[in-house]
């Protein structure tokens, strides 16, 4: 709930910067880094983990005693609890980074050049749906979905007790997603408190209809109830979505490398794409990700977290926010091993 707490306060703010941006005006962002340790300690004697390295104050031999003498480290517990513990400690630094990098604007590249909007697959521009199928989705909609974002698909707006679902801020909002993610939420929390009151077949129909009330265009034939079908249809404008900008999430798939001075680099790296989602890429996308062409960008990462070392040479893919000076880089969020071999 915290990552989908804060997921939607960074949606909210993008939204509110693309009005802002359309009025000619701007957003003053910090120019602030935000540095997370690359390393957890999980060696804490509060935990009982203690193994004589639990902090700078003890140092590497154990900690002093009342007579100035070092006391022996405590044993350390069994090698399973050690693993739940870290376990635990790294789902716990990756929600905190999730919350933390959606909070503050990392946008150092302020002036970057907007290059003209550039076609990026398949959208939903693309005749994705049929007009029966769209008609489906209709009474399913009038059916399970109309008393709380109403018939006009305004909710709030027209007295419902649910959000707006067409028109211009949910188009904004689920831009740079995929149909995947769109279908997602609605499979996992539609109707509210509800979610299995209504099948996965009829609430595809349902976001079909969804996107024919948005003015997305009907095509031949049905969108498949299918993971790899839905992750291939991108929610952009006409013509494709415009190059990401400084602190907008994003994704890039490579070759891992060393840098200099430990860094991480990738290389022969496709360019950032904006997303929306920021998890790690599972199921039909990760499997897409293997074979995937590669390009010739290097992206540098910043704040992995663990330290992927044994991942050097492997195909992975990067999730985070887009920093574009000094150099080309990602503060990353999620990181996947894809393959282990980069492939070509």
């Amino acid at each position: 709930m915290w990552t989908e707490y804060h997921m939607a306060r960074h949606e909210v703010r993008l939204t509110l910067a693309a009005i802002i941006e359309r009025r000619g005006a701007g957003i003053a962002f910090p120019t602030r880094t935000l540095h997370i340790p690359n390393e957890v300690r999980l060696a804490n004697e509060s935990h009982g983990l203690t193994d004589g390295r639990s902090g700078q104050d003890e140092g590497r031999m154990g900690r002093a005693g009342r007579n100035g003498t070092r006391e022996r480290a405590k044993p350390r517990r069994s090698a399973e609890r050690a693993k739940e513990g870290y376990t635990a400690a790294l789902k716990g630094v990756q929600m905190m980074r999730i919350a933390a990098l959606l909070t503050v604007g990392i946008v150092l590249g302020l002036g970057i050049d907007r290059a003209p909007v550039h076609a990026q697959g398949r959208t939903v521009f693309d005749g994705v749906y049929s007009e029966a199928q769209a008609a489906r989705g209709e009474a399913a909609y009038a059916a399970h979905c109309s008393s709380c974002h109403m018939p006009s698909l305004r909710g709030f707006f027209d007295g419902g007790m649910a959000a707006s679902i067409i028109g211009e801020g949910f188009v904004n909002n689920w831009t740079a997603g995929t149909l995947l993610d769109l279908f997602a939420k609605i499979k996992d929390t539609m109707p509210y408190e509800a979610a299995d009151t209504v099948s996965d077949a009829d609430k595809l129909d349902i976001m079909t209809y969804v996107l024919k009330r948005n003015a997305f265009p009907a095509g031949d034939a049905d969108l498949a109830l299918d993971e790899g079908a839905l992750s291939d249809v991108l929610v952009a404008p006409k013509g494709g979505l415009p190059p990401p900008a400084s602190g907008q999430m994003v994704r890039a798939l490579g070759c891992l490398s060393l840098g200099p001075n430990g860094t991480f680099v990738l290389t022969r790296s496709t360019a950032p794409k904006r997303i929306k989602n920021p998890l790690a890429s599972r199921g039909a996308a990760l499997k897409a990700a293997a074979t995937e062409p590669l390009a010739d960008a290097n992206v540098q990462l910043l704040d992995v977290f663990p330290k992927p070392t044994n991942h050097v040479g492997h195909r992975v893919e990067a999730k985070g926010l887009l920093i574009t000076e000094p150099s080309l880089g990602i503060n990353v969020i999620a990181f996947t091993m894809v393959a282990e071999n980069c492939g070509s």
